[in-house]
């Protein structure tokens, strides 16, 4: 029975990992949020138009940035949000029992571990209390925070445009990922 559970535990590892493989990365359309890499400097934004030379971004109501493509490093397309209640839990976690703890120590008049003072199992009863309503208080407030899911969009570096009849174009591009 063990063997037969590990072997399934396996079998799912190897198909999770095949079906994540086996996910194309999202596309660069007009109309997305999208996070554009340009040297050190990142511009986010909804995406208004792309062509061979440059990338259109709104990146407010009335602001327009025009970028060159040949200075893009990478462009990121926004997936959804996420929620921060785990990192906001362990953060109020931490600080409850830091702050809890020293009260209820400095309460019980500053005991020894040594002396063998019972007080000592308030400070621990009180790091465990600040540990839980800190980490109650903190996945809370976590939970009301969300930052943006960022994944690489698929879009061609080497573009190649031969012009065609009135006015239409025809374009090949590559995209090389290392």
């Amino acid at each position: 029975m063990r063997r037969f559970m590990l072997a399934l535990a396996g079998v799912l590892v190897v198909l999770t990992s095949v079906v994540d493989a086996q996910q194309e990365p999202p596309r660069l359309d007009p109309g997305q949020r999208v996070r554009v890499h340009e040297g050190n400097r990142k511009v986010v934004g909804t995406l208004l138009s792309t062509d061979s030379s440059a990338l259109r971004v709104l990146t407010s109501h009335t602001d327009t940035a025009f970028l060159k493509r040949a200075d893009v490093t990478a462009v990121d397309v926004s997936v959804g949000q996420r929620a921060r209640t785990v990192s906001g839990a362990l953060t109020g976690a931490g600080i409850g029992v830091v702050s809890v703890g020293f009260v209820t120590y400095a309460l019980a008049g500053f005991p020894s571990i040594t002396s063998g003072d019972e007080s000592l199992v308030y400070v621990a009863a009180g790091m465990v209390g600040g540990l839980v309503l800190g980490a109650g208080v903190g996945a809370v407030i976590g939970a009301g925070s969300h930052t943006d899911r960022w994944e690489p969009a698929i879009w061609p570096t080497l573009t190649f445009s031969l012009g065609g009849p009135a006015g239409r174009s025809i374009a090949l591009g590559g995209h090389l990922r290392f």
